[in-house]
């Protein structure tokens, strides 16, 4: 039977520098191609107000994982703000616009999903506790995955295989079929990426 899933632990992500020179990223997943950054999806950590790094021609989904959360104000093509104050609250926002972070109360953990503008759409859900999760096969279809925020556990709804994973890791499921399973116990975060 062909597996569907690959489970990378958080050990295994890749700690790159921030652009602007004021913490580091763990990258989880990086795709590129002749013009550069297609999709990533990172973790970082947040430790003080400040502006976010220069991503022009990106569009950013940004998912807070823990700590008592952050306000986001943007000025550029878009203005106006975002405020997370519990975990797997979202913000959506470009890039390139200038977007300064205030913790609200210290250190806040976040998860980045970032796509190429007008070439890729990143459909972002978060899972709390028991749920189905499908992800169809389409010709649009380009990454999905899931984020463990904790210790969980799935059951492939054709296999009927159940499967543990850690905190923290990242489980890649195969893009070219579709994928059915129940998420069984604990937070996480279900990502599909797909081309406009």
């Amino acid at each position: 039977m062909t597996k569907t899933h690959q489970i990378t632990p958080s050990s295994s992500f890749k700690r790159m520098p921030w652009k602007n020179g004021l913490g580091e990223t763990l990258e989880i997943i990086r795709v590129e191609d002749e013009q550069g950054v297609l999709f990533r999806i990172s973790q970082a950590s947040v430790v003080e107000d400040g502006l976010f790094s220069d991503f022009s021609g990106l569009q950013r989904t940004l998912v807070l994982l823990s700590g008592k959360g952050m306000m986001l104000s943007y000025s550029g093509e878009f203005n106006g703000e975002d405020v997370l104050q519990a975990p797997l609250d979202i913000a959506c926002f470009y890039g390139g616009d200038e977007t300064n972070a205030t913790l609200h109360n210290g250190a806040i953990e976040d998860l980045n999903i970032m796509v190429r503008k007008h070439s890729l759409n990143a459909d972002v859900q978060p899972i709390s506790g028991s749920c189905d999760v499908a992800f169809e096969v389409s010709q649009s279809s380009v990454f999905k995955g899931i984020y463990a925020l904790d210790a969980g556990e799935f059951l492939d709804s054709e296999s009927h295989r159940k499967t543990c994973v850690p905190a923290g890791a990242f489980v890649s499921l195969k893009n070219e079929q579709s994928v059915a399973i129940n998420w069984q116990r604990g937070r996480a975060i279900a990502i599909h990426i797909k081309s406009l």
